[in-house]
């Protein structure tokens, strides 16, 4: 029996039509972050008279997706709330990316490997049980998926909140960080 090509053809299509349905799934919304939050947190050394701490900018993403940012410039600080939907797709991939990293990460430069003058950055992900990971690193150095993350989080934020209501969590943070300086970064 010959199949002429126009049924051919049809055929195809139908199997092709066929097959996009079957691979078309609901998406799973996530309502909620898997964590508490996830904060992204950019600081700096300076050596004025000495060694000097800054923390440059600063972002919240709380387990409600409710993002929250400040950022300073040459001691100007920047404020407002953050107003950004974020789609389902992008809480998914979110959550996803979270997920991927349980435990503490570095992707820094090793010491004597290179010469940096940049900023520093941070990943502070507090679970439910008040356990934090903390991923340290320097942007470039990002695997893809962290970087998407740091993009959407911090990088290409548009509004921020005032330093003062995060004033205890930059003295934690600001003496954690400095506690390392010694240990090495």
């Amino acid at each position: 029996m010959k199949i002429s090509n126009n049924a051919a053809k049809e055929t195809i299509l139908v199997l092709v039509i066929l097959f996009l349905l079957y691979s078309c799934k609901n998406q799973k919304s996530v309502d909620h972050l898997p964590v508490n939050k996830i904060s992204v947190i950019e600081y700096i050394y300076m050596v004025e008279g000495g060694w000097k701490f800054h923390v440059v900018g600063f972002c919240e993403l709380d387990k409600n997706f409710k993002l929250k940012s400040i950022l300073y410039g040459y001691g100007n600080c920047y404020n407002g709330n953050s107003d950004i939907i974020i789609s389902d797709s992008l809480r998914n991939k979110i959550s996803e990316i979270i997920l991927n990293y349980p435990s503490d990460t570095t992707f820094l430069f090793k010491r004597g490997s290179r010469i940096y003058d940049g900023n520093y950055y941070r990943f502070i992900i507090e679970k439910d049980n008040s356990e934090k990971t903390e991923i340290k690193f320097i942007p470039d150095l990002l695997p893809m998926d962290l970087l998407f993350l740091y993009k959407c989080l911090y990088e290409n934020r548009q509004d921020s909140l005032k330093r003062d209501s995060y004033k205890n969590l930059f003295e934690n943070f600001e003496n954690q960080v400095k506690s390392e300086l010694t240990d090495g970064l």
